[in-house]
């Protein structure tokens, strides 16, 4: 009997999950990859990624620290991103809540 119960309990939090995961990724394909050059440090790249994943800025920026320190592949892919990768003409409206700064 308590068998049955968990796996109920189990299917309704992968439900959840799957729920979550789905809505994230729905409002991922809605925003675009692009720097966000008001929000810059150095070119707007990573305020441009969390604005994308929807994470704050200083997450992302401290991977990209740790990835360049520690394993040296975070200065290529940032410097591509900052060559190829559009800005923002204006800062899109709902930065400061995806990003939570």
């Amino acid at each position: 009997m308590s068998r049955r119960k968990s796996r109920g309990k189990n299917k309704t939090v992968w439900q959840a999950i799957q729920n979550l995961v789905a809505r994230w990724s729905q409002q991922m394909r809605r925003r675009k990859l692009r720097r966000v050059t008001d929000e810059e440090w150095i070119a707007g790249v990573c305020a441009g990624v969390a604005y994308k994943l929807g994470i704050p800025v200083w997450t992302v920026r401290l991977a990209w620290v740790l990835c360049s320190i520690f394993y040296g592949v975070g200065l290529l892919p940032y410097l591509l991103l900052w060559i190829f990768l559009p800005e923002w003409v204006n800062t899109p409206g709902d930065f400061n809540r995806v990003t939570g700064d």
